[in-house]
């Protein structure tokens, strides 16, 4: 069963009669949709279409949904077919549907801005990073925190901070431990989110001062897996970038748009819509 407020929802192709849901893993997730139904719209200058040459795709076609539920998955192919000459450079849309349409406009309809009570959203955070030296946006928001990445070379050192520290202490290598250092204490907000960053080579970060001339900004970096810190006395400003925080930006919203695209009953087998057949 599908989760209706699933993100990639958006990105999966099926049939309002249909329990089959399709997710495409190449750019024809980046196909938008158009059409004339409504007056601002155009007629889509492609189609979508099973693909004839495809053996597997063809047999896939023919199966049972009985058999098809026994596989974790099956692959199949779908052409993108263009329904007219299409000219250099120009955009290309097909048709989501028109259940996907409606469902637009009702969302549309229905939005209201959720930027009250200080909620910034994701255009506003983005906007952020063209005034980095904006000190009110320093601090991590409910919605917005800061991420570093780091140089080859830089001037950094490293503070581990360990809440069973009495009092600081060193290692080895002559780095400090201790239980408080500048505020930060193991419980800080900043280890919270090292597991979803570190993926991109980007830590969460706070900015403790900047030096507009120079464009260089004196931070503190997280690495949660060792409840460690690393000061960077000099990070170009262009490593430091101001983002939502997980979940929190506009695409996670209670109420953003979450809807499938519709492949067309004309293409669709008839032994998949198992849904039209329930309610008959």
């Amino acid at each position: 069963k599908i989760n209706p407020t699933m993100q990639m929802l958006n990105y999966q192709f099926s049939n309002p009669n249909s329990s089959i849901y399709f997710l495409p893993i190449n750019q024809m997730l980046a196909i938008n949709h158009n059409n004339d139904r409504r007056p601002s719209g155009k007629i889509p200058n492609a189609k979508l279409k099973w693909a004839e040459w495809d053996k597997k795709s063809k047999y896939v076609l023919q199966r049972p949904l009985e058999d098809l539920r026994k596989e974790s998955y099956s692959t199949m192919v779908m052409d993108v077919i263009a329904t007219r000459d299409i000219a250099q450079d120009e955009e290309i849309f097909i048709d989501y549907g028109k259940e996907w349409e409606d469902a637009w406009i009702d969302h549309e309809r229905r939005w209201r801005s959720p930027c009250n009570n200080g909620r910034m959203s994701s255009i506003f955070i983005k906007e952020m990073n063209d005034d980095k030296y904006n000190t009110s946006y320093h601090n991590w928001s409910d919605n917005h925190f800061i991420v570093c990445s780091k140089p080859e070379k830089s001037k950094f050192k490293i503070v581990y901070i360990s809440q069973n520290a009495t009092s600081p202490s060193y290692t080895k290598e002559g780095d400090l431990i201790t239980n408080n250092f500048n505020g930060i204490d193991f419980n800080d907000q900043g280890f919270k989110y090292t597991g979803d960053t570190l993926k991109t080579n980007r830590y969460p970060c706070k900015i403790w001062n900047t030096d507009f001339k120079k464009r260089t900004m004196k931070v503190v970096l997280f690495f949660g897996a060792e409840s460690a810190i690393e000061i960077q006395t000099a990070l170009p400003d262009s490593q430091v970038t101001f983002v939502p925080k997980p979940f929190k930006s506009d695409m996670h919203l209670p109420d953003a748009f979450r809807h499938e695209i519709k492949i067309p009953d004309e293409i669709f087998p008839h032994q998949w819509m198992d849904l039209s057949q329930k309610d008959l």
